[in-house]
């Protein structure tokens, strides 16, 4: 037996899509948000514009202090700053850190802050998930860049301290309304936005890869990783080019709810390592580290492999490995570096990376594309 599972989720895009965030508050009896996001945003006169007239007034407060990788000290004062002023829902506006320290902050508001107990951990050689069954605020977001992070329900966090990622998981998280608003999703630099869109493809290739995979996965996938490719292409040749930012965003919902059934794959379990230990970007991990795991993989059956070559424009009868030197070209001709050490990973850390990746959910999940180390090792 096969069971699919697809979390409803109301979306809203195209020029106006703000205008309906007063009304999914309403809806969920909300009053007084807290909007999340980082320093720049609250520092655009206009951002701000546009979210008080969507409100009809100004929010309850906004907490700008969002910071990459949303490390655990920054989720509690976020959490201490909607708790002074009675906030009854949050507005993430940004990034993926900025939605991930939003899902967070409800989180540590209902179940406490005890980050380690509630995060996904190893139990008698498995990795489990606790269940965090407390009611959470609702959660609104609104994207500035194509984050696979818009429709999902995990909430990555970084211990500073330790350098060390946790990753908590409450569906009760996911975004009560996504709002795709064209002049915000402008404001983002054109490397954040493809960056995020790298890393958007790599997801949605491990998850066509992957050993759960599903026929509507297999849908929605595809055509994020369709839409993504044409797209950076599209903005490449025009960076003010609003309807592939859209268009790149809903690639990012697609992406995150295929995913949701088909899971990730080494490649994004790596990135996560290097991400919490020397703070580099996913896109940019991804572009070093895609064509490789693509090159070694080994176990593609033809109908996944011409699922991902038909996206990506090639002809059905190519192998993984030239849609690999496809890929890796097309990172290249957009200012991405090939090898890990060029990111500035220092080869001494690989041992540690190494240890993390096989903590990680997505490792443990859809492994089949060799060792870490090997992988880790031909990247740098």
């Amino acid at each position: 037996m096969n069971r699919y599972f697809s979390a409803a989720q109301r979306i809203y895009d195209g020029e106006g899509s703000l205008q309906s965030l007063r009304s999914e508050l309403a809806r969920h009896g909300c009053s007084r948000p807290v909007v999340i996001s980082g320093a720049t945003l609250d520092r655009n006169a206009r951002v701000h514009a546009l979210i008080e007239h969507a409100l009809d007034g100004k929010p309850a407060q906004w907490f700008s202090g969002v910071r990459p990788h949303s490390p655990v000290e920054t989720i509690r004062a976020s959490a201490r700053l909607t708790r002074s002023v009675k906030g009854d829902c949050l507005i993430a506006l940004g990034g993926g850190s900025a939605m991930v320290t939003a899902r967070a902050t409800a989180i540590i508001l209902a179940e406490g802050d005890d980050f380690p107990v509630m995060a996904t951990h190893a139990r008698d050689g498995q990795l489990v998930s606790p269940r965090l069954m407390k009611a959470k605020l609702p959660i609104f977001v609104v994207p500035t860049v194509p984050s696979t992070a818009i429709a999902k329900a995990g909430s990555a966090v970084l211990e500073e301290s330790a350098r060390t990622r946790l990753a908590l998981y409450d569906p009760k998280t996911r975004a009560a309304a996504v709002f795709l608003e064209p002049e915000l999703l402008m404001t983002a630099e054109v490397k954040l936005v493809s960056s995020a869109a790298i890393h958007l493809m790599g997801m949605a290739i491990e998850g066509i890869l992957s050993s759960t995979a599903h026929p509507l996965s297999d849908a929605t996938l595809s055509h994020a990783l369709y839409l993504t490719w044409n797209m950076l292409s599209q903005l490449k040749d025009n960076p003010e080019n609003i309807a592939a930012r859209v268009n790149l965003a809903l690639a990012a919902v697609l992406c995150g709810q295929g995913t949701d059934h088909a899971g990730g794959g080494v490649c994004s379990a790596i990135d996560h390592a290097i991400g919490a230990r020397l703070g580099i970007s996913n896109g940019a991990c991804h572009a070093v580290l895609l064509p490789i795991v693509l090159s070694r993989y080994d176990g593609a059956t033809l109908a996944q492999v011409r699922l991902i070559a038909s996206a990506l424009g090639l002809a059905r009868d190519v192998s993984l490995q030239e849609c690999a030197d496809v890929l890796a070209q097309g990172f290249s001709a957009l200012g991405y570096a090939c090898r890990l050490r060029d990111l500035g990973v220092p080869r001494e850390s690989i041992p540690a990376l190494v240890c993390d990746v096989k903590r990680d959910w997505f490792a443990a999940a859809n492994g089949v594309a060799g060792k870490p180390e090997d992988i880790i090792e031909t990247a740098w």
